[in-house]
């Protein structure tokens, strides 16, 4: 059985669609109104989103200033203390573990490989620990940590926001 499309494969297929006419059912051009609707109302949800749609140069540039964003509003929040450039730094480390969090080791599968082989061995990945996610620094890596989780979670309103959105048919 093949699963229905979550909402962000749903928004990645629509924006790569040649066929935006306005049809019956729910279409592709639903989805970019929404997409477009729930931006205006948060512009920090719409750059992540569009950072995982568009993946180009203008689209990083816009998330690494929500990031920032973020991060300065965590600095005050949580009372870090910690300086602008500081700040700049950690968020675009932050938006970097975000998109990629891959374990570089390991690749994500949790284990070495056995030496010369494709295989899977049964020693766990040092460097991550057997999570096949990427470390975090040692140095201000629990600001990080929350940084991306704030990423996390803004992006998931913003996909609630455009399903919401669709369900309740935009136009």
């Amino acid at each position: 059985m093949i699963d229905a499309p979550n909402t962000l494969e749903r928004l990645a297929t629509a924006m790569g669609s040649r066929d935006l006419s306005i049809k019956r059912g729910t279409s592709d051009v639903d989805y970019i109104i929404a997409l477009g609707m729930t931006a205006r109302a948060n512009s920090a949800a719409s750059a992540m989103v569009n950072l995982h749609l568009a993946q180009n140069p203008a689209a990083y540039k816009e998330a690494e200033r929500a990031a920032v964003a973020v991060a300065r509003h965590l600095n005050l929040k949580r009372r870090w203390k910690l300086k602008v450039r500081d700040l700049i730094r950690i968020s675009g480390t932050a938006l970097k573990y975000y998109i990629c969090p891959v374990c570089p080791h390991c690749f994500g599968r949790k284990f070495d490989l056995f030496p010369g082989t494709q295989r899977l061995s049964d020693k766990i990945c040092r460097p991550c620990h057997g999570t096949g996610k990427r470390p975090l620094p040692l140095q201000h890596g629990r600001e990080i940590a929350e940084i991306i989780g704030a990423l996390e979670n803004i992006e998931r309103v913003a996909e609630d926001a455009v399903r919401t959105k669709v369900r309740g048919r935009v136009s």
